[in-house]
């Protein structure tokens, strides 16, 4: 049986983040994909950061491919080259006497933001700014990429997940240590619908006439199409962390993050390098996805814990099919972790 047409379309007229402002340094293009799309996206020597389709107008070679010299960027196919602009500057098969074609570059709407560089996937002009990244400003960021071998709706699941940190992310993450020393506890959070997404926070509140609390000890947020944020307090200050899961294709995701410096000082913005709770996550996702492309998903089972994955595949299959996502107006979750 064939797969649906992708992407869906109500995933088409929405922003993506296509690279973080600290990997693409000025005169630099670099190649990325969002939705199946070919995306080049190119900082010129004037700072400002450009997006194009991937592919030179000449016969579609992957102009990412190609080296930028004396200002433009040249094919690696025929050596065309291209103004920042989008122009045809230059074809070295030409003659002297001979004029340049009416050649450009196709644009794509982008936009730079809170640290990252935008592109919208529609084909029509953009319908709403690019959403920025709360509270950027008041903190300095390690950024980051990696290839996720899964759907962006089972990523997104995965960074929800309460219970598997402590037992996957050995040696790098706080809940794996925190199980080393004191063992599994009875733990609680609680899941709220917002107006575009959900929150999962810890300590639930005493019932649900009481707000949202302002700084829990740890709060998670999901946020359509498949953009998740985290804070929390540890070794008495405040860590976020910011995850954009960018899909690529039906069963392969590109995540954008960006957290917190560990440690104050520094640099607004700086390349992380390899995020190793990542790399773990990717290792085993790239497993969990081969099993789905093979059997799909009816063979899993759920128990307590996994209501926020559970909430997050809901969101995922009503964002996807156009609909509003449907849950309960609170829910508190106890579980051992």
């Amino acid at each position: 049986m064939s797969e649906p047409a992708w992407p869906p379309a109500p995933l088409l007229d929405r922003w993506y983040v296509a690279i973080g402002s600290s990997a693409l340094r000025r005169g630099a293009a670099r190649g990325v994909t969002v939705l199946d799309r070919p995306v080049l996206v190119w900082r010129g020597d004037d700072g400002v950061a450009r997006a194009y389709d991937d592919r030179c107008p000449h016969r579609g070679a992957p102009l990412s491919e190609g080296r930028v010299r004396s200002g433009t960027i040249e094919c690696p196919y025929h050596g065309w080259r291209f103004e920042p602009g989008g122009a045809c500057a230059r074809v070295p098969s030409l003659r002297p006497d001979q004029p340049l074609p009416r050649a450009g570059l196709s644009p794509r709407p982008v936009e730079e933001r809170d640290g990252r560089v935008l592109v919208w996937a529609g084909e029509g002009a953009p319908t709403h700014l690019a959403p920025g990244v709360d509270g950027f400003t008041a903190h300095r960021w390690v950024q980051g990429s990696a290839i996720l071998e899964c759907a962006a709706a089972v990523a997104i699941e995965n960074f929800l997940d309460t219970s598997h940190t402590a037992f996957l992310h050995r040696l790098t993450h706080p809940e794996y240590f925190w199980r080393r020393l004191r063992g599994l506890r009875d733990k609680s959070y609680e899941l709220r619908p917002t107006d575009e997404g959900f929150v999962s926070f810890a300590p639930p509140t005493a019932s649900a006439d009481d707000p949202i609390p302002a700084r829990p000890a740890g709060i998670a947020e999901l946020r359509p199409p498949y953009s998740a944020s985290l804070a929390f307090d540890l070794l008495g200050r405040r860590h976020r962390g910011v995850f954009e899961y960018v899909p690529v294709g039906p069963h392969r995701t590109r995540v954008e993050w960006m957290r917190t410096r560990w440690l104050p000082g520094g640099p607004r913005l700086s390349p992380g390098g390899t995020n190793l709770v990542v790399a773990q996550d990717a290792r085993i996702l790239a497993h969990i996805g081969r099993v789905h492309r093979r059997e799909g998903r009816a063979f899993e089972r759920s128990v307590e814990a996994d209501a926020v994955a559970i909430w997050a595949r809901r969101h995922a299959e009503a964002l996807e099919s156009g609909r509003a996502a449907s849950h309960p107006a609170r829910r508190v979750v106890r579980f051992r972790g």
